[in-house]
């Protein structure tokens, strides 16, 4: 695939180092780091990158076998965590990780106690733009009528409609849309 992403919670460290409401994510393409950094921002739904350091898959050599899933520190933990679902990875053209909390400890004014959906707004964001990009953009008065059609400021609505009618009318190469 031209892009696969993974949400997880697996070691806690995540939380430890920035807190429950600041969610990492992991990936090696810049431009797709920026672009989800621009959605977290925009939908208010905020994302850190943190980096691959691939000097820390040392952590996961073994003497018995071939890799040992947990190193022998407790250093590190978010970053070789998703070191190791790295590996797993092996066609994807971009891979993100999100290493989720996924839970509000304390209620707060739009997000109550429970939980909480890190990282899906600024995620769903970026499928839009990237729709945007394989559908072409729409024109003004195709994205007004569909605007006005969703009961007006709803931007996604408006999107996905006219990427669906495009994608009804053949407008757009579905095997490509499938393939993302």
């Amino acid at each position: 695939p031209d892009l696969l992403v993974d949400m997880a919670t697996l070691t806690g460290a995540a939380r430890v180092a920035l807190g429950p409401d600041i969610p990492p994510f992991y990936t090696d393409d810049d431009d797709t780091a920026e672009a989800l950094g621009k959605a977290a921002v925009a939908e208010n739904d905020p994302l850190w990158r943190m980096p691959f350091w691939r000097p820390y898959n040392r952590l996961f050599e073994s003497a018995i076998a071939d890799l040992n899933n947990a190193g022998e520190s407790g250093y590190a933990g978010s970053i070789t965590a998703a070191l190791f679902l790295r590996r797993f990875v092996e066609r994807a053209k971009t891979y993100i990780h999100l290493d989720i909390f996924a839970w509000t400890p304390q209620a707060r004014p739009g997000s109550p106690r429970g939980g909480e959906a890190q990282g899906i707004r600024a995620l769903f964001a970026l499928m839009i733009v990237v729709a945007v990009v394989i559908a072409g953009e729409p024109s003004p008065q195709e994205y007004r009528h569909y605007r006005v059609r969703s009961g007006g400021g709803d931007d996604y609505a408006a999107l996905h409609e006219v990427i669906r009618r495009r994608l009804q009318r053949g407008d757009v190469d579905q095997q490509r849309v499938e393939h993302l």
